[in-house]
């Protein structure tokens, strides 16, 4: 399957177009390590799309042939309605952010069951959790980016009045 960024699209598999990668990262410190995936761009844009397809997100996509989760209808950030032919602008850096943290791993894919702590001691056994961490979680800067959108974050936000 080729690279497809189209919008909406019945075989897209990527939010992002290698030029609007390319763009992002040329004004951050992580411009270079970007640079040197060089060919290998496109996959990893297309494995970080594949993970954050498996997140569940507010409203409907916009079609029913469309490959991806978005664009959809009826997502709500900051009280304002996203439109509903784009792809928001946290979808898109989450995407771009989570393909260079999967480019640095040696197997992206595989856990180990060690991620949850920060010290393993053999000897006589001593396990400390990483307070917070949950096994097949997002890194948190992708997490932010994509928060608001997810159905059941803080997409919404009511006022609530007690008389």
């Amino acid at each position: 399957m080729a690279f497809d960024a189209t919008v909406g699209g019945e075989n897209s598999n990527s939010y992002v177009t290698i030029a609007e990668a390319d763009a992002f990262f040329e004004m951050r410190p992580q411009y270079e390590d970007w640079e040197d995936l060089e060919e290998n761009k496109e996959a990893w844009l297309v494995l970080a799309t594949d993970r954050l397809e498996q997140e569940k997100y507010q409203g409907e996509r916009t079609d029913d042939d469309q490959a991806l989760s978005f664009p959809r209808v009826g997502v709500v950030v900051d009280g304002i309605e996203i439109d509903n032919d784009t792809i928001p602008q946290g979808m898109k850096r989450a995407q771009m952010k989570y393909a260079l943290i999967l480019s640095g791993e040696d197997n992206p894919l595989s856990n180990t069951g060690l991620e949850g702590f920060k010290r393993l001691k053999v000897d006589v056994i001593d396990m400390e959790p990483v307070e917070g961490y949950k096994a097949g979680s997002l890194p948190s800067d992708v997490q932010r980016e994509i928060q608001p959108l997810l159905s059941g974050g803080s997409g919404h936000q009511f006022r609530v009045f007690r008389g």
